[in-house]
């Protein structure tokens, strides 16, 4: 595989629409969680390393602080297409006179299609 930069220059990586670099730590937690799944089953929902029905817990506190808010008045949840789609789908009530989305012209393809298919 090509690639697009020497992993040993320094360099900056700035993109506004997306991820970023994969943390190099990330392998680790991902195994973690797919091991406790592996091993734990259906209990993983519960116990074991990071389980899944209790995942939004670990990041409540230092988003509260970064949102400025109580830790009960934020919930993590899904991606950003998921959460536009459940937006629009929840609130948007069209009629004569306000029927129209504005959206940036450089949107993600899926954020475009969700708002296609709620108009």
């Amino acid at each position: 595989m090509k690639r697009l930069f020497d992993e040993n220059e320094d360099c900056l990586y700035l993109c506004g629409q997306s991820l970023g670099l994969k943390p190099k730590s990330l392998d680790h937690y991902v195994k973690e969680v797919l091991n406790n799944w592996s091993q734990r089953g259906v209990h993983s929902h519960f116990h074991g390393y990071l389980p899944a029905a209790l995942s939004d817990l670990p990041p409540k506190a230092p988003m509260a602080r970064i949102v400025g808010a109580k830790q009960h008045e934020v919930t993590l949840m899904n991606a950003l297409t998921v959460n536009l789609h459940l937006l629009l789908a929840t609130f948007y009530r069209p009629n004569q006179r306000r029927h129209k989305i504005i959206i940036e012209e450089h949107a993600f393809s899926s954020d475009m299609v969700n708002v296609l298919k709620i108009c």
